[in-house]
């Protein structure tokens, strides 16, 4: 429960072990801004480093909220694209003769 100082209640920090665990800071992020960047990146980790975000969950699911506002924001992974094509190439060369 919140405590209550001059009158008003105050949120209190969650401790490590509750539910839910620590509170994680709040971000305030633009929304025309969050948008362009959005729009223009090729991940979710390319979004998170222009705001310089350690964890990208938060930008997810601001793009969630949106989505469901009829925002139609593009999907994306969280991490750059792979070009499995060249792992095939690398892990075909490198594999051991069968014998």
């Amino acid at each position: 429960m919140a405590a209550k100082k001059n009158g008003k209640n105050e949120a209190q920090p969650r401790k490590a072990g509750s539910p839910g665990g620590p509170r994680k800071p709040s971000v305030l992020i633009d929304d025309t801004e969050f948008v362009k960047v959005w729009q223009a990146s090729s991940s979710i980790a390319d979004v998170a480093k222009h705001f310089n975000i350690e964890d990208a969950t938060i930008l997810n699911q601001k793009a969630v909220r949106m989505r469901k506002h009829s925002v139609p924001l593009k999907s994306m992974r969280g991490g750059p694209r792979v070009d499995y094509s060249e792992l095939i190439v690398l892990a075909t060369e490198l594999a051991p003769e069968a014998s």
